[in-house]
């Protein structure tokens, strides 16, 4: 009985370590967090931020501000990858998916597909630039005034 409690215990002592830090490293809503809904299809991205109204061609966000991507794809399973953030999320038909994340670094970025979605697979990207907040508060009242 001794050799099936100690893996037992080991397991699900493990269970509970591994939910522990899950819980740690995915956060949950903010009050503050910015939602950008992000379409994946056969070849590109469209990124929608329905708070501020508008649909730029490009993804940019504040830094240090929580953002919760609502992930979709009409067509193919698709992947948002920007390496500098170390992860990685499928977008797949018939799904919404979400992904959260907080930008601590100032810069430009590329997203890319990670999936094998097409012929066009290798020119789906995107440009992402981190701003501070001041300036993409700017950069949101110029969106706004183009797309009157």
């Amino acid at each position: 009985a001794l050799w099936t409690i100690i893996p037992l215990a080991t397991v699900i002592g493990l269970a509970v370590y591994g939910a522990i830090t899950l819980g740690a490293i995915r956060p949950g809503p903010t009050p503050q967090e910015l939602e950008v809904n992000v379409t994946g299809f056969q070849w590109a991205w469209q990124f929608e931020y329905p708070q501020q109204g508008i649909t730029p061609t490009e993804l940019r966000l504040p830094v240090s501000r929580p953002v919760l991507f609502r992930l979709h794809s009409p067509d193919v399973v698709h992947s948002f990858w920007v390496p500098e953030w170390r992860v990685k999320q499928d977008l797949v038909p018939g799904m919404h998916t979400e992904l959260r994340i907080t930008p601590t670094k100032t810069g430009s970025f590329r997203l890319l597909c990670a999936e094998l979605c097409g012929v066009g697979h290798a020119i789906m990207r995107a440009n992402v630039v981190v701003v501070p907040p001041a300036e993409f508060d700017r950069w949101v009242a110029e969106q706004k005034g183009q797309t009157r």
